[in-house]
């Protein structure tokens, strides 16, 4: 028999559970409806996560919303939201949440040598590119046991494929491995020396995006990091690595610090499916650092940068090579690989080429 406990993977749904206990009115002003919004990203995945945040804003007499969630974030994993902070004080003191026990999944990890691996190998690739991995067998098992992961439909059909995307779990999971000396740095640095190239190979492009990312968690001169071409007027522009998103049709943005104990209120990567979300997201990210299009989009990662001079938002396409031969024969295809055939300047090109 199979019970719906209510996952509230649907934010409607999960707001309608709220209306059930918040004041009339409260989920209609601004400030609630971003309330609602952030609850359905940092709290979906498991009833008893929206349950405890609703018991402890009753607690709160339903003041101050945000930081009752960040506090709840926070206990949960150890890491506070970047995403909003209302900043007031609390009208009453709330005690620490039951967060998660990982002691058992380390005593297991001695039986299964590979567990923590395998752990940490789909944990940082959903982390870096927003990709959900399933597991199957005794390690997807294991993950559900502790909480990590579920089962989703059509999973429960017995497929026995477990998914694991709650930001809540991650996180905490995400702690946990590091005191195990497992980091995300580390972890990547291992992918890449292993002599299994398709573990390399799913390793180059989080590895590469992660050294992007650690370049520009602070502002920094965009010559320090790319080599121009020629003069431009960008060489003595200061950027920062942003999310980006659009709220009323005005976008926003937040500086993204890989190293940071915050977090998003977004997972920081998105890997879509087909091609035509790229549009999608460039005209609005949502929230989101990295972007890794399918292959026949062009570039293999999109990221924003914040120049510090003016607040210009530039998106940049990237294309990573890696050989031991000599770069110079790879160099026009890296170029042309950043742009779709489509493109009008790629036919310009190859109209040239022609003759």
């Amino acid at each position: 028999m199979i019970t719906d406990l209510g996952a509230y993977n649907n934010e409607g749904d999960q707001r309608a559970y709220f209306k059930q206990y918040l004041p009339p009115g409260f989920l209609d002003t601004d400030l609630e409806k971003a309330v609602a919004s952030r609850a359905g990203y940092w709290l979906h995945g498991r009833y008893g996560f929206t349950a405890t945040y609703l018991s402890r804003l009753l607690q709160n007499t339903f003041g101050s919303p945000h930081t009752v969630l960040n506090d709840f974030v926070h206990g949960m994993t150890g890491f506070w939201p970047s995403d909003y902070n209302d900043n007031p004080f609390f009208t009453v003191e709330l005690e620490k949440p039951c967060g998660y026990d990982f002691s058992g999944l380390l005593k297991e990890s001695h039986k299964k040598p590979g567990l923590l691996i395998t752990a940490a190998t789909f944990m940082f690739q959903y982390t870096i590119t927003g990709e959900i991995r399933g597991l199957s067998g005794p390690n997807g098992d294991s993950m559900v046991d502790y909480g990590v992961s579920r089962f989703k439909p059509p999973s429960i059909d017995g497929s026995g494929v477990a998914e694991t995307d709650e930001p809540l779990a991650i996180l905490a999971l995400v702690i946990f491995l590091a005191k195990q000396h497992l980091t995300l740095e580390k972890h990547l640095l291992e992918a890449l020396s292993t002599m299994d190239l398709r573990a390399s190979g799913l390793a180059f492009e989080p590895f590469s995006a992660y050294l992007l990312a650690r370049a520009f968690s602070t502002p920094r001169p965009l010559s320090e990091v790319f080599e121009f071409v020629g003069t431009c007027e960008l060489q003595g522009e200061t950027a920062e690595l942003v999310t980006l998103g659009k709220s009323n049709g005005t976008f926003k943005y937040t500086p993204f610090d890989v190293n940071s104990d915050s977090r998003l209120g977004h997972v920081p990567g998105y890997s879509p499916l087909t091609t035509n979300e790229t549009l999608k997201w460039l005209q609005n990210p949502q929230g989101s650092a990295f972007y890794f299009p399918p292959s026949a989009v062009g570039p293999v990662l999109i990221f924003v940068l914040r120049l510090t001079s003016d607040d210009t938002f530039l998106r940049v396409c990237v294309q990573f090579r890696h050989t031991n031969e000599s770069l110079f024969p790879w160099t026009t295809k890296t170029i042309r690989g950043t742009e779709p055939p489509p493109f009008p300047s790629m036919v310009q090109r190859r109209r040239v080429d022609d003759v």
